[in-house]
């Protein structure tokens, strides 16, 4: 059966805001008045050297010179510099969300994400806990792009000011890319025809190929499952389609150079509401011989057996699209 799907192509077309780049050169360098090129943000405006609220950034009593303030839910670009081998920085609610006459702290965990993967995730933070520092390998022979997400922990947004603070580059001798060359999915544990969920096999797959441009990934022939729970989670805007806060993500081929993904005839079958491929951050990538399908699709079908004047009878293949009426509806 064929359905229509969608799969997305993200570029950053147009720069938001004027870039600079950090100091290049070996040791640390602070961001200072670097602007993030691409940010999007659910409510406010991201500040510079400020909270969302405009009051310097300070967490837990700790006044910080430097950082960005944000608001939950939020996702920045950073761009990598050329010499970068890691990323480090705290992050916390601001003190302005203990304003609030309501008491309310807010909630937020932060993440940093790049490539398909999540390369850190912080714990549920809230105004008045201590700032939880990070540093984070991104080597730029394997990362140009980051991107720093601020999440409002599933409750609600009320008072997640979010901070990101002390952000410092550091710089060295970056890993060297490996060879071009062929891999076999079933080294990744790939197994075609089997309904657990092959998304980790992937990410690790993709993983990979990002250390070595200019590879193909060859997978058995076969029907390969990817759910829900396991998605990468992306804040996107996507024009004419509905705008959830966060995008779940099946395959997400993001921070790629000259890679192909053969499926040799497979067929990728997604579980659940999501994105089942996006392409991001890549140069001269190409996904071949796969056809894609839902195990359940979004879009119901019936079959009308009978017309009558203000009112008619369908039926509905619950093998096909299962279902269950309850008090009418």
């Amino acid at each position: 059966m064929a359905h229509r799907l969608l799969l997305l192509l993200v570029c950053p077309l147009l720069a938001l805001f004027h870039t600079a780049h950090a100091q290049s050169g070996s040791g640390v360098s602070p961001l200072g008045s670097y602007i993030p090129p691409l940010a999007a943000q659910t409510l406010f405006a991201i500040q510079l050297n400020l909270s969302v609220a405009g009051t310097p950034l300070r967490i837990a009593g700790t006044t910080y010179a430097d950082g960005l303030g944000t608001h939950a839910v939020s996702e920045i670009l950073l761009d990598v510099p050329a010499d970068a081998v890691a990323l480090s920085g705290a992050v916390g609610v601001d003190d302005s969300a203990l304003a609030d006459k309501k008491g309310n702290p807010g909630s937020v965990r932060f993440r940093l994400i790049a490539g398909n993967s999540i390369l850190w995730e912080s714990p549920v933070l809230k105004a008045g806990t201590p700032a939880q520092a990070f540093n984070v390998p991104v080597p730029s022979s394997r990362y140009r792009k980051i991107y720093l997400q601020a999440d409002d922990a599933g409750d609600n947004p009320h008072n997640d000011h979010a901070d990101w603070v002390n952000l410092r580059w550091h710089h060295g001798t970056p890993e060297a890319p490996q060879p071009a060359r062929i891999f076999d999915g079933a080294n990744f544990g790939h197994q075609p025809n089997v309904p657990g969920d092959q998304t980790p096999a992937i990410n690790k797959a993709l993983d990979t190929l990002r250390r070595a441009p200019g590879s193909t990934l060859r997978l058995a022939p076969g029907d390969y499952h990817f759910h829900y729970n396991a998605a990468l989670r992306r804040h996107l805007h996507i024009s004419n389609h509905d705008q959830p806060v966060w995008h779940p993500v099946g395959i997400a081929l993001a921070d790629l150079r000259d890679t192909t993904l053969d499926a040799q005839g497979s067929r990728f079958i997604f579980h659940g509401r999501m994105l089942p491929v996006m392409f991001l951050d890549s140069q001269n990538v190409a996904l071949r011989n796969v056809s894609l399908d839902f195990a359940r699709p979004h879009l119901s079908q019936a079959t009308l057996t009978k017309v009558e004047r203000g009112s008619f009878e369908m039926t509905v293949d619950t093998r096909l699209y299962p279902h269950k009426i309850e008090k009418g509806k």
